[in-house]
């Protein structure tokens, strides 16, 4: 037997050996699509699903997470005293799910403050950190080593010079460059630094290396929490014309030892250290807030896929209008007919999407989605003047959702997130005037223009569709 024929046996064997290896692993649609591409190139098809095809956690990480039910516990049993049982009802057809996407339980007496923009952010941020008396947890995606990440480290020196413990956990991707070369210098100063699923040779052929932690949250000593899109980078990062725009939600409240027992979790999981001590949990001592929230989080350790279920919740439950902004939007089938399916009936949808994005396969697949999007009634409006990145959700006048998550595959079965529900009619209306500043900024879409441009501005979005499933 030749080379040649020996080369082509060990082909067809592929093949057909990856039909129920991917049927089993995956929805139609991705199946398809990972099929396709071994289909077309078998050995090289093969070895990029096996790197990021299947969901391959470290083995570190699975043992690790035997220990969450005990340290999480502790967190659920410090704010069961401000469980709200009772929802309103105008909200009970929204929030039907809410008790089963998640461990947390909705909890009263928070006090929500929206920041609008990264550098509002930044600020608020090392002024909390710089009034910090016991300790200050980070979690973030991308933590750059630019002038915005050396001043929030160095807010974290100050404070651990002062006997503040510091504890600072980056995705091992996202956050390579300063984690590379600032934070042996910091560590040096009396920060615990943590990569956050670190990548490497041994890791690449053990694990999937594409699944990360995109979470964003920022605790200061148990008392305040942050999260929503922002990362701890420049506003220009990646761009000389454009700026990310971002938001988010500083809280005080029992909301925060929900946001605190999220980084405990993922602290313990990539760092190894067991946090089950009440101190991270202290008495609360801000006066009550008129604002009830609910952590969320999901991921692919999470014992259900929280994030979809909940958009899904939402779309199903909306009853006059919706809003959503992301920057990255390629939905899955459920999602897609969900948004239809709302127009439909008569609900008001509005999607907000940046015209640019930092991705441009990802960009186009999304692209593809806007014309069925549009001939169903739903309003698509494309911001121009800078890259969208607040992920936001507004349903009807009783419920907000704000969190990490894009409205893409990734965001929603792979990467670990964390959204913040807040149901209520106030908290609803101040991220609905945030979302309305960002409409005020864009350009809406009309179906018929859409439909008309030219094959050479819509053909490679249909072809970047057809990779949506594994985008």
């Amino acid at each position: 037997m030749t080379w040649g024929w020996a080369l082509l046996l060990v082909e067809w064997a592929v093949r057909i050996g990856a039909v129920p290896l991917v049927g089993r692993r995956h929805t139609p649609h991705a199946a398809a699509a990972w099929l396709a591409v071994i289909f077309a190139v078998p050995l090289p098809g093969l070895l990029l699903y096996w790197f990021v095809g299947t969901e391959r956690l470290p083995r570190r990480r699975i043992q690790r997470r035997a220990g969450v039910p005990r340290t999480r516990g502790m967190g659920l049993a410090r704010v069961a005293p401000h469980a709200v049982a009772l929802l309103e009802p105008a909200e009970r057809h929204v929030l039907a799910l809410r008790s089963d996407l998640s461990d947390f339980p909705l909890v009263g007496g928070n006090a929500v403050h929206l920041i609008d923009g990264a550098a509002a952010f930044i600020d608020q941020l090392v002024a909390d950190i710089d009034g910090a008396q016991d300790h200050v947890h980070l979690l973030f995606y991308i933590y750059e080593d630019d002038a915005v990440g050396r001043r929030v480290a160095d807010a974290l020196a100050r404070a651990a010079a002062r006997g503040v413990v510091c504890r600072l956990l980056l995705d091992d991707t996202g956050s390579a460059n300063f984690l590379r070369r600032r934070a042996e210098g910091y560590r040096a100063q009396g920060l615990q630094i943590a990569a956050s699923l670190p990548v490497n040779l041994w890791r690449f052929f053990l694990a999937r290396i594409d699944l990360r932690n995109h979470r964003k949250i920022a605790v200061v000593d148990g008392h305040i929490g942050y999260t929503g899109s922002a990362n701890i980078v420049d506003a220009r990062y990646g761009h000389k014309d454009l700026e990310w725009l971002d938001a988010m939600v500083r809280l005080t409240g029992p909301g925060v030892h929900q946001l605190q027992q999220v980084f405990l979790e993922d602290w313990w999981h990539d760092a190894g250290e067991s946090l089950a001590d009440p101190r991270w949990m202290p008495p609360l001592t801000a006066p009550p807030g008129p604002d009830r929230v609910q952590a969320v989080p999901s991921g692919p350790s999470e014992p259900m896929e929280a994030f979809p279920q909940l958009i899904l919740a939402a779309l199903h439950g909306a009853r006059h209008r919706v809003v959503l902004t992301t920057p990255y939007f390629v939905p899955d089938e459920p999602i897609l007919v969900a948004l239809q399916m709302a127009a439909a009936r008569g609900v008001q949808v509005d999607l907000v999407v940046p015209r640019r994005t930092d991705h441009r396969v990802v960009g186009a697949a999304g692209r593809a989605y806007f014309q069925p999007l549009l001939d169903a009634g739903v309003h698509v409006w494309r911001h121009h003047s800078a890259i969208l990145h607040t992920k936001s959700l507004t349903v009807d006048d009783t419920f907000a959702v704000f969190g990490s998550g894009n409205l893409d595959v990734r965001s929603l079965y792979l990467n670990y997130e964390l959204s913040l529900l807040m149901p209520g009619r106030d908290i609803t209306e101040r991220v609905r005037t945030l979302q309305t500043a960002y409409m005020q900024d864009c350009e809406p879409l009309n179906a018929e223009r859409w439909r008309a441009r030219p094959f050479w501005r819509w053909a490679p979005e249909q072809a970047a569709k057809l990779l949506s499933p594994i985008l």
